[in-house]
């Protein structure tokens, strides 16, 4: 039995197909994109009640994938929208969106038996912020004092006590790739009604210019140095990247945050203080790394890829036994 991988992301999304491109050159092993945006258009989803039928999904070749054969699956980016034919009355749109994202999930978690990198209900749960700092918190991680309110009094209270304090959203809509981090102004505190519009994240503001970007897949982490004068520096990539050494302590803490959340893999965003100290600002559970490669050359698509196909092979191994 070959190690069969599967990866679940938009049609367009270049990370998905660099790790095919990848797996296939570099350790002979089959591997299909399966484009999750463009499911309506593509067709041919299929799951049945009969454990014996096979449970069907596209791939961007054309031709469908029965994901019970699969023995790893990188679930990478799934939407809510879909691409849908010109024809499509808008009148159905909504309908048709949640049905595919309810038929797609059912799919995967009925029928999937392999390597989840990493399992849905992990990835959707580990994109809450707040579950993010109290798992590094309880990992050992220092996090910044932070705030979740609607409440004016206890936001200008808690702003007044940490001058220079950041704002930034609960939650990102699907399909922004950046939302903003700013300092909060005094127009901000002034605007009652603003401040009690909904529950917002703030953080005292943690001094420096350094910046870490750390890719952590199973037990391998891999530290990226960016120097940047701005507060959020994914804005202006124009500034220095270099690979930085992490030391085992903080790795061990990186680990056991994902383990906290269930995951396989994550990307952190860390930054140090001018003493040194790595304070955890947020994990994405499926971040971008390939811009990272590019500025510091470091080789995260080569690891990452091997790591699919070592984790295919273990679940190969375990269905011989």
């Amino acid at each position: 039995m070959e190690p069969r991988i599967g990866i679940i992301t938009y049609g367009d999304d270049p990370h998905g197909y660099l790790i095919k491109k990848k797996i296939e050159e570099q350790h002979g092993v089959w591997c299909c994109l399966i484009p999750s945006d463009e499911l309506v258009l593509r067709g041919r989803l299929e799951w049945s009640s009969d454990s014996e039928a096979p449970a069907l999904l596209p791939t961007i070749e054309g031709q469908t994938v029965d994901v019970r054969t699969l023995n790893t699956l990188w679930y990478r980016r799934t939407t809510v929208k879909q691409t849908l034919p010109e024809e499509t009355d808008a009148a159905y749109e909504l309908s048709i969106f949640r049905s595919t994202e309810r038929v797609l999930e059912g799919i995967l978690l009925n029928a999937f038996q392999g390597h989840w990198v990493s399992h849905p209900l992990a990835t959707h749960l580990a994109e809450n912020k707040l579950l993010q700092l109290h798992a590094a918190k309880r990992a050992g991680l220092r996090i910044p004092a932070t705030l979740v309110s609607q409440d004016p009094v206890h936001i200008r209270r808690f702003c007044a006590a940490h001058p220079g304090a950041i704002i930034k959203p609960v939650a990102t809509p699907r399909g922004v790739e950046l939302a903003s981090t700013a300092i909060v102004s005094q127009e901000l505190l002034d605007n009652e009604e603003v401040l009690a519009l909904a529950a917002s994240i703030y953080q005292e503001c943690i001094p420096g210019t350094r910046h870490l970007r750390i890719s952590v897949v199973g037990e391998r982490c891999d530290g990226a140095l960016i120097e940047a004068e701005a507060l959020d520096w994914r804005f202006d990539l124009n500034v220095p990247f270099s690979p930085y050494p992490l030391d085992r302590h903080l790795e061990q803490r990186l680990r056991d945050t994902l383990h906290e959340l269930g995951l396989v893999m994550g990307i952190f965003d860390v930054k140090l203080t001018d003493d040194d100290e790595p304070v955890f600002l947020e994990v994405n559970p499926q971040g971008q790394f390939l811009f990272v490669e590019a500025l510091c050359d470091l080789p995260l698509a080569d690891i990452f890829a091997a790591f699919l196909v070592d984790q295919a092979t273990q679940d190969v191994r375990s269905r011989q036994r």
